[in-house]
């Protein structure tokens, strides 16, 4: 059954879908004068013309759907306040009144960014570390001259662990898990609106990207009239039609009503927004822009119309030049850390099989610039020769070769590939700067020059040890949703998604999906 948010004196629709046993809803018992109708006058630009729902504003409100904002504004809030509580107590007790000042301006000035920052920033530590070291300058040089210096310096402490805990706590909420329970609660429900060819598509990229929402119900903008009347669309029930956006979106108490595909007038989508205004239910409007993070992407008006501007890739930054010498770093570091292993490795590959152990290969690396590409061997040394014969039984289905049951492959390979530890020579490639660890994953020369105008994107940036492909399924993904992800990741970089790839990495390696 769905969920009844409140029937109050929202007005029932007559449908023009087929009256089901559920959920499409029922007829109201109201006067049909009160039922809605759409009216055949229209207003001056076009647009459909819809009376207003007649439902009082304080019932309204005593039922609107949570605003996932406002719970992460709450949220913040609450845990600013639990921190600063403990240590004004804390300061009262064991130091002075001054820093406990101190820490409650500090709490202030966050419950006001809190409140008033765009949704964007409420989870950047920058201005938060800003307000922190305002408040060390201000009170340290008041400490300085009133109290002992050690006094001064207990203060200075304060101060900065409670703007480290304030900066802690929001680096916690952008975390996957944690952002969609405070953004979005267990699961968002959604009513999509949009016509059929539409909604169609976005259900099954949202189904095969695994979008975490739950689509209650569909609208659609073009029944009955282009296309014959249907109560599914790819197993989402339909509800109604364009006119039934408020009663429906109420009916099936969803958290957002997304609008998809050009066919709803923008004053009719305005209209219908104030109708969803008396309920708290917030309009979505899907964009024709894909692959881009909100991170990238700005709102802005021009004369009246609302623009997406998108900002454009910067490859050669500071940022960039700094986060690649920590990644050499870093794998120089492992390198050491894993020598004995990796020695260990390399004489049970001599022993299991005839060959060196360590296998070198041209890759195609940034810009197209070959590099030799180093990794543990595999598969036996004459595996090059025989895949002119193997080509035949190559299962992939784009420009790579892949085979699940390669006879190529040696009986330790088979363990090597699978927990891809084989990869691990390629540490040596971070640290000469040929790869990064984490990127699109490098592919032979041939490969790459088989490339269309899409996959040639992939070598814009250098390639990984493991990337977004390696964590979203590795050779079980198609050709195309590879490079779709490869692609996502290349115009949407940042430190936190190659830290997020990381973690991930580690549950892909244990579960060995898709690795052969």
């Amino acid at each position: 059954m769905p969920l009844q948010r409140s029937r109050g004196d929202v007005e029932q629709l007559t449908h023009d879908v087929p009256l089901r046993a559920a959920p499409v809803m029922a007829e109201s018992s109201l006067p049909s004068q009160a039922q809605r109708q759409v009216q055949s006058d229209r207003a001056s630009d076009g647009a459909p013309v819809f009376p207003p729902t007649d439902v009082p504003l304080l019932e309204a409100l005593s039922y609107a759907a949570p605003d996932p904002v406002t719970r992460l504004r709450r949220t913040l809030s609450l845990g600013d306040a639990l921190f600063g509580f403990v240590l004004v107590v804390f300061c009262l007790i064991r130091t002075d009144a001054v820093t406990a000042v101190a820490v409650t301006v500090l709490l202030a000035q966050l419950w006001n960014a809190n409140d008033r920052q765009k949704p964007s920033k409420l989870v950047s530590g920058r201005r938060t570390v800003k307000r922190t070291l305002m408040m060390v300058g201000v009170f340290g040089s008041i400490q300085v001259f009133t109290a002992t210096p050690a006094a001064a310096q207990q203060s200075i402490f304060v101060i900065l662990l409670f703007g480290a805990l304030a900066v802690v706590l929001r680096l916690l909420v952008r975390l996957p898990r944690v952002s969609r329970a405070l953004t979005i609660g267990r699961v968002e429900s959604v009513l999509l609106v949009g016509d059929f060819p539409t909604v169609s598509n976005t259900l099954k990229r949202w189904a095969a990207r695994k979008a975490s929402v739950k689509i209650s119900g569909v609208l659609l903008t073009d029944a009955p009239g282009g296309v014959e009347r249907r109560t599914q669309v790819e197993g989402v029930e339909v509800y109604g039609q364009l006119r039934d956006t408020a009663p429906a979106a109420c009916e099936l108490g969803v958290s957002k009503v997304v609008f998809v595909g050009e066919t709803v007038h923008s004053t009719t989508l305005r209209r219908i927004s104030w109708e969803l205004d008396k309920f708290g239910i917030p309009v979505a409007v899907a964009t024709r822009i894909e692959g881009i993070r909100p991170h990238r992407s700005k709102v802005d008006i021009v004369g009246d119309q609302t623009i997406v501007e998108l900002e454009a890739v910067r490859r050669r930054t500071v940022l960039n030049l700094t986060w690649s010498m920590v990644e050499r770093a870093a794998a120089a570091v492992l390198l050491l850390v894993l020598m004995p292993l990796l020695v260990v490795l390399g004489l049970w590959i001599r022993i299991d099989s005839p060959g060196p152990a360590v296998f070198k290969q041209l890759r195609a690396g940034q810009f197209a610039n070959p590099f030799p590409m180093y990794k543990f061997r595999s598969m036996r040394v004459d595996a090059e020769a025989m895949k002119a014969s193997l080509s035949d039984l190559n299962e992939s289905d784009g420009v790579l070769f892949k085979m699940r049951k390669d006879p190529r492959i040696t009986r330790l390979g088979a363990f090597l590939r699978s927990s891809s530890i084989d990869e691990l020579p390629q540490l040596w490639n971070v640290v000469r700067g040929d790869m990064s660890l984490i990127g699109p994953r490098p592919h032979v020369i041939a490969e790459a020059d088989a490339y269309d105008e899409w996959a040639q994107r992939r070598l814009m940036v250098k390639p990984g040890l493991t990337g977004l492909w390696q964590v979203s399924g590795r050779s079980n993904l198609g050709w195309d949703e590879a490079v779709s992800h490869d692609l996502d990741y290349v115009d949407n970089w940042r430190p936190g998604l190659d830290l997020g790839i990381a973690f991930r990495t580690l549950g892909a390696v244990f579960r060995r999906d898709g690795a052969y």
